[in-house]
């Protein structure tokens, strides 16, 4: 089977997608668990999802699979596992029969995608492709699927790779059901019945002038299937049946003018598919005796349920069916009513309510991988509770059927990774040297490089006032659009003149709107031109002081005056005031553009209305490519770290700007020299703006690709000593080199803010920090790191032990820093420095004892990679 190419990737978790930046907001927001380096300096190749992070997305404890692919192996816990740690910390609680424990989960899927780069044009081979898999680890257990289950209203979600459970005919994908005739009156008449293949029937004598019709008399065994569905009698049924569908040998079938008495003959055919008068197919679910179609056994009704028993080649052993007749040939022979029942059915036929692992505590390798899309349900976010969150519970558990804490007392988390076991480097290469043939529709990412300048919008023109309508004259959706000011006046009445060109309105002058969405005193059917006099321009002038004489036009509307009309006013017109003494006129501007910021009228949603607030407008669009800039403005704007943007996040956020068809502008956020985040715009049209560039995906730029070659013992013990700031810069590994350059561009080594620092300590702080800053974060999402994935190891955890070498070497750095300090306090007392010291070997005794447990009892139940 072919698998579905990846079009785009999805976050794992959250229905609603959000930005790239607030995904690694969310993520700097996690206790541990970061990429590439852990807490304690050891390899790390994925993320973690955990509280803290689920709290910044919308979340409903749903793990979503990121790409197409198809799942190839997964693991479900019976039951968490459990270390209970020998602890030397006081318990909390006062009872005796306690014990400090971590749940955890070894559950996992693996999605295996397909990367192909789309075709070039007039290439005739095919594009380069990669081999990725995404994995999805701690995933909650079958014991926490169960507890669900039986929570009142919920409904639970089954993976769909898990083997299915039961199940109900799918009407939608159902079989048309085909079997042998009954016809009224023998051949060409009216078809009373279909009789399903392997049914047993008596027959009576032949149809006269009819040669091999016989009357059917009665249903010894099986099924006749009429538009009113299935039964296992003729009942008010009666016609004739073919004597070739009967039998597989002619010594099978009747002859003469009679069938033989008391003799069950068997249908064998099933070469009809319709039934009744107007004819009608009648639909059901196929039952076969073997996982292949090659053996039909009967049909079921669509009414039929199934309980299942596994499942192979995309068929569902049959164990159980209900809600129909079973018929005799799906009863186990000899079998009572509890017997389990035979055959085997269509997974494509059914719709599956309940599905179960094929397997607990034990890695499945599907045999035929199990087809996802992107979003689909892959399981719940289960629990890996650390050392450090270990907690008291008791030897006992509380009521004897409770086999662990319940998921409320456990913290949430998921660690999730995207891999690849072929060459990446090269796929990179050759993609790379594609990508500039792609068509411009691919070019969805922004290269903001070095030198570049940040555009800020001009000064405004002005501000319309609070009140005033404005009529919008492009849906575009850009950050600024534009609109056309409506001025609706009250004038005093003493103005009002008339003239040949201007009717008036039937009686008194004056009549004016009760308020917006009021009733219109007086208002002729159409609007009613008004020409406005020089006086009348000076004192809409006074009103409105942002207008010019040449803003406002000679002739207007007069929209009030009179009476006899009952009217209702739009909501864009500005309330005037309720007074016999005004007239009310209105106009728009339109003798010069305006552009605003869309986000001060999102109240108006798009529709015409009047604004809420003072807001700035401008006559040019607000942005455009000035070489008059001075010196300080331009160092103020330049970027000094390249970094890309996504065109579909900033889109999202509502960060592009249209000035017309051809071109586009995007709001970005970069760094200058002192790493100080700076915004501003940038010209997205190809070739408009030095030092940006369209590129896409397939030109990877900002990724980095780095073969790390340290064990982990090595990384751990650099790592480890880099925290005391006793390694050079010379010594870091590759990986280590590579994160050292991307975190000292966070702010909180901005040469304004803090001098002299210590390079970056790897721990949990500098990485926080780096994903808090959308530049930072990206280049630690696109360092590509080649080492052995953590869920493997030998059956000795050879690579892990390496880690126990380090123990003893640790215990004397830190007795090395406390004899310092004694020696600084002046305490020579050999009784006090050696409680001092024995204090620190009997922490680390402990430290030991958890570690072994740790990797007996955490890392190798994990592994899984073989």
């Amino acid at each position: 089977m072919t698998i579905k190419r990846i079009d785009n990737f999805n976050f794992p978790v959250g229905e609603k997608q959000l930005s790239q930046d607030a995904y690694y907001k969310a993520l700097s927001e996690a206790i541990s668990g970061f990429y590439p380096f852990g807490e304690n300096g050891i390899w790390h190749g994925g993320i973690h999802l955990d509280e803290r992070v689920l709290k910044k997305i919308d979340n409903d404890g749903k793990l979503r699979c990121m790409a197409h692919g198809e799942v190839v192996a997964y693991r479900v816990d019976n039951i968490y596992h459990k270390i209970v740690y020998q602890d030397n910390v006081e318990l909390k609680t006062p009872y005796k029969e306690q014990q400090k424990v971590a749940y955890f989960s070894t559950g996992f899927a693996l999605v295996r995608h397909l990367l192909q780069m789309p075709k070039v044009a007039n290439a005739t081979n095919t594009p380069p492709s990669i081999t990725l898999y995404s994995l999805y680890m701690h995933q909650l257990d079958w014991y926490g699927y169960q507890q669900k289950g039986q929570e009142s209203g919920s409904q639970v979600n089954y993976p769909c790779y898990w083997q299915a459970q039961a199940g109900k005919v799918d009407e939608k994908k159902a079989d048309t059901i085909a079997g042998s005739v009954i016809c009224e009156k023998g051949k060409d008449t009216k078809i009373m019945g279909l009789l399903l293949k392997g049914s047993k029937v008596r027959l009576g004598e032949q149809k006269a002038n009819m040669p091999g019709w016989y009357k059917i008399v009665s249903i010894t065994a099986g099924t006749v299937v009429t538009p009113n569905g299935f039964q296992n009698e003729l009942g008010n049924i009666t016609g004739y049946v073919w004597h070739n569908d009967i039998g597989t040998t002619a010594a099978d079938r009747p002859t003469g003018k009679t069938a033989e008495a008391n003799k069950d003959y068997e249908i064998c055919k099933e070469d009809n598919k319709k039934v009744g008068k107007p004819e009608v197919e009648v639909k059901g679910i196929a039952v076969y005796g073997t996982a292949n179609d090659s053996q039909k056994l009967t049909y079921l009704p669509q009414t039929a349920t199934f309980e299942l028993d596994g499942q192979e080649n995309g068929y569902a052993k049959i164990r159980k069916i209900g809600n129909c007749t079973v018929p005799a040939v799906l009863v186990a022979e000899n079998g009572g009513d509890e017997a389990p029942h035979k055959g085997y059915v269509k997974l494509s036929s059914l719709i599956v309510t309940q599905l179960k692992p094929e397997k607990l505590d034990k890695v499945v390798v599907l045999k035929t991988p199990v087809p996802i899309n992107k979003g689909d349900f892959i399981g719940y976010i289960g629990h890996n509770v650390s050392q450090s969150e270990r907690f008291d519970e008791p030897k006992e558990a509380p009521l004897s059927n409770m086999k662990r804490a319940l998921d409320k007392q456990l913290p949430p988390m998921a660690h999730i990774e995207l891999l690849t076991c072929d060459d990446l480097p090269a796929f990179i290469t050759k993609t790379r040297a594609l990508a500039g043939k792609l068509p411009e529709s691919e070019k969805s990412i922004i290269l903001v490089e070095k030198e570049a300048q940040l555009v800020q919008a001009a000064k405004p023109a002005g501000w319309l006032s609070s009140g005033v309508a404005i009529h919008f004259t492009d849906t575009t959706e850009s950050y600024y659009i534009k609109i056309k000011p409506v001025y609706t006046v009250n004038l005093p009445s003493r103005f009002f003149h008339t003239s040949t060109e201007q009717p008036l309105f039937d009686t008194g002058v004056g009549k004016v709107v009760n308020g917006i969405n009021g009733k219109i005193q007086a208002k002729s059917p159409s609007a009613q031109p008004y020409t406005l006099t020089a006086s009348e321009k000076m004192y809409v002038r006074r009103i409105y002081p942002e207008l010019t004489e040449a803003d406002i036009p000679d002739k207007v509307e007069l929209i009030s005056g009179g009476k006899g009309q009952d009217t209702t006013l739009p909501s864009v017109y500005s309330e005037p005031a309720n007074d016999d003494d005004f007239f009310t006129i209105r106009f728009m501007i339109e003798n010069k553009p305006y552009w605003i910021a869309a986000s001060k009228v999102l109240h108006l949603n798009g529709e015409d209305g009047q604004l809420n607030s003072s807001v700035s407008y401008w006559h040019d669009f607000p942005l455009s490519l000035d070489d008059t800039l001075s010196p300080q403005e331009k160092k103020r704007n330049t970027v000094c770290y390249p970094r890309t943007v996504s065109l579909i996040s900033l889109e999202n956020d509502g960060l592009i700007a249209i000035e017309d068809e051809n071109t586009k502008w995007a709001q970005v956020t970069a760094l200058d020299e002192q790493t100080l985040p700076i915004h501003g715009w940038v010209n997205i049209k190809d070739n408009a703006q030095a030092h940006i560039k369209r590129r896409s995906p397939w030109h990877w730029p900002g990724f980095e690709t780095i073969e790390e070659k340290a064990s982990i013992g090595e990384l751990s013990d650099k790592i480890g000593k880099n925290k005391v700031a006793k390694l050079d810069l010379a010594d870091y590994t590759p990986a280590m080199r590579a994160l050292h350059q991307i975190l000292t561009g966070t702010l909180i080594y901005s040469t304004q803010r803090k001098k002299d620092l210590p390079p970056p300590t790897f721990t949990d702080r500098d990485l926080k920090e780096g994903l808090r800053r959308s530049w930072t974060a990206e280049l630690i999402g696109h360092l590509l790191v080649k080492y052995e994935s953590e869920w493997y190891a030998d059956e000795a955890l050879s690579k892990w032990n390496e880690i126990d070498e380090l123990f003893e070497e640790e215990k004397q750095q830190q007795k090395a820093i406390i004899e310092a300090g004694l020696d600084e306090l002046g305490i020579t007392e050999p009784y006090l420095r050696d409680f001092a010291l024995e204090v620190v070997d009997e922490a680390h005794k402990h430290v030991k004892s958890n570690w072994q447990l740790e990797k007996a009892q955490r890392i190798k139940p994990s592994l899984w990679w073989k």
